[in-house]
């Protein structure tokens, strides 16, 4: 791809997901009139059964031995780059790269859409999921799309023309933790680096080379929690099979100072910016691992000898952890 038709493409990726973000479900935020509290009244599927973000309850998780490894595949150029926005509720990041995320329990290929932070005023909260009722200071999210049934990601979210498809996997949303760091990430700097340029909301977008979404990934997406749910922000679509993983990445506080210095629509500080979160309703937590807390019981059929037999009830048996390839394909 040249440089003149990757440039385009990144415009009319930060164009979309302007437009996901602001003006399809209305005025919206996290705290007054326009509040989460409120989103259902011009969003009702926010006050559906399958929200999220949920809390992570680590002894509910079931041990799934379907969910694998995941394969990440960025198509680098040279002229590979990242545009970053600030688009009133949080920063969003878009790549040049064309990044194709398939494993991990999926049976079809996911492509990247874009990534997004949530963080909050002070180190204790910020995390929109949470794991056993702990937040975090920092929660990202990559946001991918079925690449195989869809044509972009706006049609996979039920806003295009399979518009209210209900297709619960149509979206596949990567969500890494950062925890508090006494020292500074390397990995955040060459992004960080932009937050004056990008300080108001509906700055012109910046463009930076030497910075990739994945390069946030932990060192390890070996472990992961699953379930199905929906997005975090109006228009709150139940399109999205969520993936957490269990190890986290990290940020200092300047760091996160950095991002707290951006601003929202109302040029007031944009912090604080994670949906609460919501009831289970029956839905089901499964885990590529074993928890410390898991359990083995009669009814438990995900739980297969190597040879595909029974389900082990008296015997845990711990596999070897098995590290995430990513694939860097040169063009």
């Amino acid at each position: 791809m040249g440089k003149q038709s990757s440039n385009l493409v990144m415009s009319l990726g930060v164009l979309v997901l302007l437009a996901l973000s602001g003006s399809v479900a209305g005025h919206w935020g996290y705290e007054g009139e326009g509040g989460p509290d409120h989103w259902a009244e011009t969003s009702p599927e926010c006050a559906g059964s399958s929200q999220s973000p949920i809390d992570v309850k680590t002894g509910d998780a079931k041990f799934d031995a379907d969910l694998k490894d995941f394969d990440i595949i960025p198509e680098i150029t040279e002229d590979t780059a990242t545009t970053i926005v600030n688009n009133g509720h949080t920063m969003v990041m878009t790549t040049s790269a064309q990044v194709l995320v398939s494993g991990g329990g999926f049976p079809e290929t996911y492509k990247v859409a874009q990534a997004h932070m949530h963080w909050g005023s002070n180190n204790k909260v910020g995390s929109e999921h949470t794991v056993d009722a702990t937040a975090f200071p920092m929660e990202m999210h990559i946001v991918t799309y079925n690449f195989e049934k869809y044509s972009s990601v706006v049609e996979a979210e039920g806003l295009g023309p399979v518009l209210g498809s209900g297709d619960a996997s149509g979206l596949a949303v990567l969500g890494i933790f950062f925890s508090l760091s006494a020292n500074d990430n390397p990995q955040l700097e060459p992004l960080l680096a932009h937050m004056d340029a990008i300080h108001a909301a509906g700055s012109n977008p910046v463009t930076i080379s030497d910075f990739h979404m994945w390069d946030l990934l932990p060192s390890s997406t070996r472990n992961f929690y699953r379930y199905s749910g929906s997005l975090t922000t109006p228009t709150c679509n139940e399109v999205v099979a969520w993936t957490l993983f269990e190890e986290k990445n990290t940020i200092s506080e300047a760091q996160l100072n950095r991002l707290r210095s951006l601003h929202d629509d109302f040029d007031a500080p944009l912090q604080d910016n994670y949906r609460p979160v919501m009831p289970m309703n029956g839905r089901t937590l499964t885990a590529s691992f074993k928890t410390p807390s898991y359990e083995v019981d009669d009814d438990d059929t995900s739980i297969e000898d190597l040879d595909g037999g029974a389900a082990q009830t008296t015997v845990t048996v711990l596999l070897p952890s098995l590290l995430l390839s990513v694939l860097y394909r040169f063009m």
